[in-house]
């Protein structure tokens, strides 16, 4: 467990550092608006904004094994983008490690400086959770912060911190899932 911390703590001091990066650098483009030229919104191929749609696919471990999701989010050539997303954690009874299938909508505005992209996510999503005595179905809401760094026109690879809430069980409610998770976004 001491191990899992470690690494776990190394990569969130990673994913804040490009976080903060990130920001610095929004705020020395606005600084320097003034002196270059205006761009057109949507023209950079490597921002979130040069694109309509984005479909993401997410992999990770949790105590139950293996996690899959995936996302649609429409963008519309703007840095706020809206979408569906879906995230599979499996359930071990021999670990003792509760899964839960998350279903849901979200919004999250986009920072982009550069070949990064930075955003805020914030989303509500029914979510089945079971364990190895009860079975439910939840109500909650979602949150996340990520980092991608745009690797060519239409990819983008990063990661994602995201916590899952429940609002309406009996034995579950609280936090229901936090994960780091491996993001990869295609868009078109």
């Amino acid at each position: 467990m001491d191990y899992f911390n470690f690494k776990t703590k190394s990569i969130v001091k990673i994913f804040v550092g490009g976080a903060i990066a990130c920001l610095f650098g929004v705020h020395s483009a606005i600084a320097t608006e003034t002196t270059e030229k205006p761009k057109v919104e949507g023209e950079d191929p490597l921002t979130f904004a040069g694109y309509d749609y984005h479909a993401y696919i997410n992999a990770s471990f949790s105590r139950g094994g293996y996690v899959a999701g995936a996302a649609f989010e429409i963008g519309r050539k703007s840095s706020i983008g809206v979408g569906l997303y879906g995230h599979l954690y499996k359930k071990d009874d021999s670990k003792n490690a509760t899964g839960v299938d998350v279903y849901g909508v979200f919004v999250a505005p986009h920072l982009d400086h550069g070949g990064w992209d930075c955003y805020f996510m914030t989303g509500l999503a029914v979510q089945e959770i079971s364990s190895t005595t009860k079975n439910e179905t939840g109500f909650g809401p979602s949150f996340g912060v990520g980092v991608l760094y745009h690797i060519k026109e239409g990819l983008a690879m990063g990661m994602e911190k995201v916590d899952h809430y429940d609002w309406i069980t009996s034995d579950f409610k609280g936090l229901t899932m936090s994960d780091l998770v491996f993001k990869v976004r295609i868009s078109f």
